[in-house]
């Protein structure tokens, strides 16, 4: 039988599944803040399946593509600072100086309230503390690419950019 659409989740980004809907919501923040060097914190919280998985103690300090691209921490220092991109969890951006600087002020917590939505939503929030000690904060039920946040067709052409579809020719 043919995929049922709408029941399926497609990852907008190339990061683990726990890691999408904190990649949305600090993209979702990001705008908000127009000097990062303002940023004092950042606080995601989280469901404990995702903390689980996407913040463990190496998720603070990843070494290799595979755990930049399960670090919640790393995820969102990203998305915090520009468009999460493929490129974006290869070694060489890895050292990106604002990017190791925001790293350092991300942390990641469980909240119990959240806990009680999953798995029916896989809800994040995340609340920024800047150097004037004013805060922004945004969430999110579910990531970009769930069926009740579907992916536009634009959206799904934007992540694969190298594979636009071209004619046929015969």
């Amino acid at each position: 039988p043919p995929p049922d659409l709408t029941r399926i989740i497609f990852k907008r980004w190339p990061a683990l599944v726990f890691c999408q809907t904190p990649i949305d919501v600090a993209l979702d923040l990001s705008p908000k803040i127009k000097d990062k060097s303002t940023i004092q914190s950042v606080l995601v919280k989280t469901y404990e399946v995702a903390f689980r998985n996407g913040a463990i103690p190496a998720a603070y300090h990843p070494t290799s593509r595979a755990e930049r691209t399960h670090s919640i921490p790393y995820c969102v220092a990203t998305a915090m600072l520009k468009p999460v991109r493929y490129e974006d969890f290869d070694e060489a951006y890895a050292h990106n100086d604002a990017l190791k600087e925001l790293l350092a002020k991300v942390k990641v917590v469980e909240d119990h309230e959240i806990d009680q939505t999953y798995p029916a939503k896989s809800k994040c929030v995340i609340i920024v503390t800047l150097t004037d000690g004013s805060t922004v904060q945004a969430e999110r039920d579910y990531p970009k690419g769930d069926p009740n946040d579907p992916l536009s067709d634009r959206e799904i052409e934007e992540k694969f950019p190298d594979h636009q579809t071209q004619p046929q020719r015969r």
